[in-house]
């Protein structure tokens, strides 16, 4: 899919997840995980295109639909139609060459078809922040565990994905995946009782993008026992 950018002003990555749609049909949804993934993927390859392209687009639109005011969009244009709808799999009404505006403030996606002149869909979306967050943990402690994260640190964390252990862990253990988040991790790990690492124990799995993964003790540590005399 190649994207327009009018600017090359950094800007916050968001999570999107794109809802059922249908002609100006107006949905909403928080967004995060994999979409989270895709949307910043498809952010990256919006620098690379020409301001005048996307000048010339967003005028087009606000002929016939009102954009948002006081924004710039991510725009990107459907360039391989069945792998465009197999990651975004509801946008099922997309084809080759649509473009796809993603206005972050305004909380609003529109896909626009330029050989019909016509907004094929709209969505609004809201806005996720934070590090993602793998948790392992057995099943019956898993929410709990994310309760208590995601209260402590509303805005610090996301919880993306949950996972059981393949082994047996006798400490509760934060580790930084990226290396990069060490205070973050501290905190974290000081919220759930844990120490902090910076390798995954052979075996376990997350999902791609994950920066910390919380394991949660499931077994008693180890005691020395008295010596009875």
């Amino acid at each position: 899919m190649r994207s327009n950018n009018m600017t090359t002003k950094p800007r916050k990555r968001i999570a999107v997840v794109p809802l059922a749609l249908s002609l100006l049909l107006v949905t909403s949804l928080v967004f995060g995980g994999y979409y989270f993934k895709q949307y910043r993927d498809l952010k990256a390859t919006s620098s690379k295109t020409p301001d005048q392209r996307n000048e010339e687009l967003i005028a087009t639109i606000n002929k016939v639909y009102e954009l948002p005011k006081d924004e710039t969009p991510v725009v990107a244009i459907v360039s391989d139609e069945a792998k465009f709808k197999e990651e975004y799999p509801v946008f099922t009404t997309a084809k080759k060459d649509d473009s796809l505006l993603l206005y972050e403030k305004a909380g609003q996606a529109v896909l626009f078809r330029e050989s019909e002149n016509r907004v094929v869909g709209t969505a609004s979306f809201a806005v996720k922040k934070g590090s993602a967050v793998h948790i392992i943990a057995d099943t019956s402690l898993q929410t709990s565990t994310e309760q208590t994260i995601s209260s402590a640190l509303p805005d610090r964390v996301r919880v993306v994905s949950k996972s059981t252990p393949l082994a047996q862990y006798s400490a509760t253990t934060v580790v930084d995946l990226s290396g990069q988040n060490g205070d973050l991790a501290t905190l974290v790990a000081n919220t759930v009782g844990g120490v902090v690492a910076t390798t995954l124990p052979t075996g376990e799995k997350v999902d791609e993008g994950t920066e910390l993964v919380v394991i949660v003790a499931n077994v008693l540590p180890v005691t020395e026992q008295p010596v009875v005399e």
